[in-house]
């Protein structure tokens, strides 16, 4: 009598057929519940015998998604952890834990396989740790008895434990993975990938730190998986590719593919560097509801960080001619950095590549990275907790601070002034010094959440006062 097909739960701590709940934190509400990343996982277990389910969590409420987790009697818990989420995994670990010591808790994600030996989850209540792609990983694991590798008697490439930290990371044939699709909850957004990996070797982006080769899932599957998508006609499309398709030519392909998709508002990641007459056109024709490009800096003196030749921003510029909605990525604190250089980047932005929408962010300094080895050699300081960078050869905590401040004011009234189409009715507002002018005078009322009523209110004071 086989049992591989039936559902058989055991009392032991572990069995070769076991049950298991993945756990990840929903992004938003009415986005996906799952990560792709655990659904991925679940669908690759339950293929090949094993019981898991999933669960998401809301950080504001740990409590219900616990009691939601222990009522399906799982012999094995697994916790998807990324930057901000760590004490949260942190502390469901532990409380998971105390309730029931006979499940064994594994945790994987982005803040294990980017930076586990300084991460506060290395501390935690959990038994295992994964690093890097978690199908094959967690199915080991619950095919062996995660006892078995706590004990020492299996190893596995990317599974560690906090005695025994294991360099390797997991990394999994794409040829193996099946499709996610058709997924098995009600949502009409959906996470997909058509690469796993980067191709560039950014310093300060976690992606090297896996040490892994860019991977490309092929493009048979990619093309049943848009037929799937555009059969289901569903409302938003995450991609998750670190740059869309990954290589220039490649991302081609995918972009033309995506022209079948017009229904859907599909939101992906790509790069300057790849835009060209016959790129303009794919992604016109495509009418992807929202491209994000990391331009960083325009800084010409930071070529360790990121090298935008003149080229680059001349790509952006044309890009902004075209029927394509685009937002824009700088970063604040890049060692090298001054006020005068930074102001540029924001002028660049604001008069220049004229983007839909403008972000800043706090350079972070994460584990394993290049830039990570520059700081410790540099003595260059970043808060540990956040993982922002504080100071460095070019600027103080004061310094930053102001920064900072400038440009996140000077992003929240962009993408106010965007979308309520003042920039078609006031042209001479596209100037950086009436950007740093309100940021003088509101820039500690703006926190980081964007709150289109109180930038209204305080547009309205700005411009009474002009």
């Amino acid at each position: 009598m086989s049992l591989k097909n039936s559902k058989v739960y055991i009392s032991a701590p572990y069995t070769k057929y076991m049950k298991a709940v993945l756990n990840s934190f929903r992004a938003k509400e009415g986005h996906c519940p799952h990560g792709l990343g655990i659904q991925s996982i679940s669908k690759y277990c339950n293929e090949r015998g094993h019981e898991v389910e999933m669960v998401s969590s809301r950080v504001e409420n740990i409590s219900e998604s616990i009691e939601k987790i222990l009522a399906l009697n799982p012999q094995v818990v697994g916790l998807s952890s990324n930057y901000i989420t760590e004490e949260y995994i942190s502390k469901m670990a532990r409380i998971i834990k105390q309730r029931n010591g006979e499940i064994f808790v594994v945790v994987g994600g982005p803040s294990v396989t980017y930076s586990f030996k300084e991460s506060p989850i290395r501390h935690s209540d959990a038994d295992l740790f994964v690093r890097g792609d978690g199908e094959e990983a967690f199915y080991e694991i619950l095919e062996k008895g995660p006892d078995s590798f706590l004990t020492g008697r299996n190893k596995l490439t990317g599974v560690s434990t906090k005695q025994d930290f294991n360099e390797g990371i997991a990394s999994v044939d794409l040829k193996l993975i099946s499709s996610v699709f058709p997924i098995t909850f009600q949502t009409d957004h959906v996470y997909w990938e058509t690469v796993r990996g980067c191709a560039f070797n950014c310093i300060y982006c976690a992606h090297p730190g896996q040490k892994n080769q860019f991977r490309e899932v092929p493009l048979e599957k990619v093309t049943k998986e848009v037929e799937h998508l555009e059969s289901k006609g569903f409302r938003a499309i995450y991609i998750t590719d670190p740059i869309l398709g990954g290589k220039k030519e490649r991302s081609k392909k995918i972009i033309g593919l995506l022209g079948r998709l017009k229904s859907s508002f599909i939101t992906a990641e790509y790069r300057p560097e790849y835009l060209d007459e016959e790129v303009l056109d794919l992604l016109e024709d495509a009418q992807i509801g929202w491209l994000e490009f990391g331009l960083q800096t325009t800084n010409p003196s930071l070529e360790y960080f990121r090298r935008n030749a003149p080229s680059v921003m001349e790509k952006l510029e044309r890009l902004s001619k075209r029927l394509i909605k685009y937002s824009l990525d700088l970063i604040v604190g890049i060692p090298g950095d001054t006020k005068e250089s930074f102001e540029s980047s924001l002028k660049f932005a604001i008069e220049r590549a004229k983007p839909t929408s403008l972000k800043v962010f706090p350079l972070r300094v994460y584990e394993g990275t290049q830039l990570h080895h520059m700081v410790k050699i540099e003595g260059w300081e970043y808060d540990d907790k956040t993982r922002i960078i504080k100071r460095s050869n070019s600027f103080d905590e004061t310094e930053f601070s102001n920064w900072m401040k400038m440009g996140r004011t000077s992003a929240h009234l962009y993408r106010f002034l965007e979308s309520n189409n003042w920039f078609g009715e006031e042209s001479k507002l596209r100037d950086i010094k009436m950007f740093i002018r309100f940021s003088d005078k509101f820039g500690k009322q703006i926190k980081e959440e964007y709150d289109d009523s109180q930038i209204k209110k305080l547009w309205s004071e700005f411009r009474n006062e002009r």
